[in-house]
């Protein structure tokens, strides 16, 4: 956009304490038009702008009011002493109408909306060459696409969780988990996404709470990992949170024990469950058919047993021979041998 500067001497004499050195019109955008006639009444606006927490420098700047889409006035900055401050006329009919304030930022070409808003009052003032009313925007979006609550790992005898919860999402598609060994230099790698994985895909713009969880079950024992999490927007862009650091844990065993063996009347078949769940005991003799068996369901971690009195399922007692002992817990098995002998 080329921007035309005009000088006009008439502007040198706003009062008897005011310098100002020159005037500059920047050509705002084409369509920040407004004919003051068209309107019964007007108000001042005395500011001064502010861009991403920092005054304006540039005397291009162009300040706007507007009621919804409507320009109600526009002006260029003017350099007041060491500073700029913009003199808006802002025109009007009904009292008590909402104006809020653009800014055309002319470095960028880029229109920034302010956030605040004030009331239109016929022949009012806003603000003064000493006192200038604070026009503030932000260039940028502070906003995150995601409201992150919490983010945390519990790791367990198979698996890691992970598992977070956004307080708010702003037109996310999903998630992205990452993973690395925590060793100086290891890359990153993609674990899970939400176009692989539908647990991980975003809720749009929402704001209320989600929880959302993954188990990572592809781990080393006793590996300390790194996990990260970002959030993808509609755009495309990433956002990354805070890592988190964790180890798995060793996977614990599960432990069967026979005792007497040999025996020649019944033993106690004793065993320790890493977790719990539905325990199954076998006996086989060595051809591979089952001798007896017993189901215990919803055993307890730890520690118990069971005594086999050398019969059959029938009842009938079984032949001096070798046997094998197999127990199972969901994903835990072991077998022993064990003879028996009249």
């Amino acid at each position: 956009m080329i921007s035309t500067f005009l000088i006009r001497p008439g502007w040198l004499r706003l009062a008897g304490f005011l310098s100002l050195h020159t005037i500059l019109f920047a050509q705002p955008p084409a369509e920040w038009t407004v004919n003051s006639t068209d309107y019964e009444f007007m108000m001042t606006v005395t500011g001064r702008i502010s861009i991403d927490g920092g005054d304006s420098v540039d005397p291009e700047d162009v300040l706007a009011a507007f009621h919804g889409t409507e320009c109600r006035g526009q002006i260029p900055g003017a350099v007041v002493g060491d500073g700029l401050e913009w003199f808006l006329s802002v025109y009007g009919d009904v009292y008590k109408e909402e104006i809020t304030f653009k800014v055309w930022d002319a470095s960028t070409d880029m229109i920034i909306e302010s956030s605040e808003s004030e009331f239109f009052s016929p022949y009012g003032c806003l603000g003064s060459v000493d006192d200038p009313y604070p026009v503030e925007v932000l260039s940028i979006d502070n906003t995150l696409p995601v409201e992150l609550s919490w983010f945390r790992t519990t790791p367990d005898s198979r698996s890691i969780l992970l598992e977070w919860q956004t307080e708010s999402e702003t037109e996310n598609l999903g998630f992205i988990l990452e993973r690395r060994i925590d060793v100086l230099f290891i890359d990153w790698e993609v674990i899970a996404d939400f176009q692989s994985d539908l647990d991980l895909a975003g809720q749009g713009s929402i704001t209320e709470a989600t929880t959302y969880r993954y188990h990572d079950t592809n781990l080393k024992e006793a590996t300390t990992y790194e996990y990260r999490l970002a959030d993808v927007s509609y755009a495309g862009d990433i956002n990354y949170h805070e890592s988190l650091v964790v180890r798995s844990v060793h996977s614990p065993e599960l432990s069967l024990n026979c005792s007497p063996n040999p025996f020649n009347a019944a033993t106690v078949i004793s065993y320790i469950l890493p977790t719990r769940g539905d325990l199954s005991l076998k006996i086989y003799d060595l051809s591979g058919r089952v001798v007896t068996e017993k189901i215990i369901l919803n055993q307890p971690a730890g520690p118990g047993s069971i005594v086999w009195d050398s019969k059959n399922d029938v009842g009938e007692n079984v032949a001096t021979s070798a046997y094998l002992c197999r127990i199972q817990a969901d994903n835990y098995h072991r077998t022993i041998k064990i003879a028996f002998l009249k």
